[in-house]
């Protein structure tokens, strides 16, 4: 049986890639994965830190280390200290497969978290039209649908953290893709700067296409607010 260490749950991933650098969120979501300290290896690919020598980590490979075949170059990874790199192709582990999906979800939700928090200290001190930019309709809109969605699919990770009994719904990653979309526009221009949103949407779509196993492009779709995880209604509440 997988061995997790107590710390290591879907809502400690989420409160991490909520407020922590990049390199410890995806050494987490190893951890949470593989129970091993490193970076986590998919479909030939990883996302690891440029500058630190932690081992790569492929969980269908008992044992050596794993080789890197070519560095990408990538200005906004290398800004948030990673790198892509692709490595020898194995075969998927399949036995973990819902425990990365579900590290992928919870990560991903928390760094649309964060920029619901870089959104709210841009916008804090800002007015328009005689009015606090925070007090227009369409910007508590924007910040209430993607609330919503953070608080109701972490209730349902909860749920489904450690039960292999229930598989996440297919467009989860659309999902949050969507809403990262939506509150990149909070930010307006200033978003496209380094320290942006726009970054940390880049980084969720990263991490997506690398380890998750479902599209992380946007799509649209009827209703982004009635399905979830479980295809039932959760007790919603605040992210604080």
């Amino acid at each position: 049986m997988l061995h997790v260490p107590a710390s290591t749950s879907a809502r400690h991933l989420f409160t991490l890639a909520r407020s922590s650098d990049a390199c410890n969120i995806l050494r987490a979501m190893c951890r949470y994965v593989t129970s091993k300290d490193g970076y986590l290896v998919a479909k030939g690919f990883v996302l690891h830190g440029r500058l630190d020598d932690h081992r790569l980590v492929d969980p269908s490979v008992y044992a050596g280390d794993v080789a890197i075949l070519n560095e990408q170059q990538d200005i906004a990874l290398a800004h948030l200290g990673l790198s892509l790199s692709r490595v020898a192709h194995a075969a998927p582990a399949e036995a973990l497969a819902l425990r990365q999906q579900i590290a992928v979800t919870a990560v991903r939700l928390g760094l649309l978290a964060q920029a619901l928090d870089t959104a709210y200290r841009h916008l804090e001190g800002r007015r328009s039209f005689g009015q606090k930019v925070l007090h227009h309709q369409l910007v508590k809109a924007r910040f209430a649908f993607a609330n919503e969605l953070v608080v109701r699919l972490l209730e349902e990770l909860s749920l489904l953290d450690g039960d292999e009994a229930f598989p996440c719904a297919d467009n989860t990653q659309t999902l949050i893709s969507e809403q990262f979309v939506e509150v990149s526009k909070l930010m307006g221009g200033h978003g496209y700067l380094l320290d942006g949103i726009n970054t940390l949407e880049y980084l969720s779509s990263m991490i997506g296409t690398v380890y998750a196993t479902q599209s992380v492009l946007p799509v649209t779709l009827a209703s982004t607010r009635n399905v979830t995880l479980l295809q039932a209604p959760i007790a919603l509440g605040g992210v604080s």
